[in-house]
């Protein structure tokens, strides 16, 4: 379910943002060329091969980018509620700010927190939207896997050709929802269910955790890190972003 929450003011790294813009900006405006087998200039050397093979696409043509979908889950539980959100909020600002302009890619976010039945979400779909990434919505605790199934839902939907899923938490995860719905083991659930989005809709789950045990994540995310703090954990995060985005232009 979706709750109303406090606007507040926040910060954003304006110098690092506009450094990352400006490398999105020149690979989005670089061409790269593939083969047709129509268009309005000949590759020599495709049309040699053509020649000797009996077969072959021979005309240049501007290969299309490939769009993708990057939705990163905010912990907001109570243990966030000190400087680790104001990191969060900082580190969503200035990746929303990084993709200014960037055609092909689509950047959303959300805050979760709940108990071992509900989990609130409070979505962000753009960079004005980042001051609701605060804790005063808390409702205390990490249903993990509540988090994570609105955050595929919502990528199921895309129609864009990559997708990418961050959860970001200082908790240790939790399932017990999944446990109680299905009988089994929520971590083994759970990957399985990360898995088949992975096969069935090419959305690729990375969790990012601080300050909490990296056993719980090795049982449920096949790609995580555990670091100590918040600052590690953004540094991360603006990591994978980048390489994502990066991949995705060229």
């Amino acid at each position: 379910r979706s709750e109303s929450g406090r606007r507040n003011e926040f910060k954003i790294d304006t110098a690092l943002a506009k450094g990352i813009n400006k490398q999105f900006q020149l690979l989005q405006e670089k061409k790269r060329k593939t083969l047709s087998d129509v268009g309005d200039s000949i590759n020599i050397q495709a049309y040699i091969n053509m020649l000797a093979k009996g077969y072959g696409d021979v005309f240049n043509v501007d290969k299309k980018k490939t769009s993708c979908h990057i939705m990163i889950g905010v912990d907001v539980s109570g243990s966030m509620n000190n400087d680790r959100i104001k990191h969060a909020q900082e580190m969503l600002g200035t990746l929303f700010k990084s993709v200014e302009n960037i055609n092909s890619i689509k950047m959303e976010a959300y805050t979760w927190s709940g108990d071992r039945a509900t989990c609130a979400i409070m979505p962000i779909k753009n960079l004005k939207d980042c001051n609701l990434a605060n804790c005063s919505h808390s409702y205390g605790g990490t249903p993990t896997d509540l988090a994570i199934y609105h955050g595929i839902s919502e990528l199921q939907k895309s129609s864009s050709k990559q997708k990418l899923l961050i959860i970001l938490t200082d908790g240790y995860p939790e399932t017990e929802y999944t446990e109680r719905k299905t009988g089994i083991d929520g971590r083994t659930y759970l990957k399985k269910k990360l898995r088949e989005a992975k096969k069935d809709h090419n959305i690729t789950t990375i969790a990012v955790g601080f300050s909490c045990g990296s056993s719980g994540f090795d049982g449920i995310f096949d790609d995580s890190i555990v670091v100590n703090d918040i600052q590690k954990a953004r540094s991360e995060i603006i990591r994978q972003f980048k390489t994502t985005v990066t991949n995705v232009l060229r």
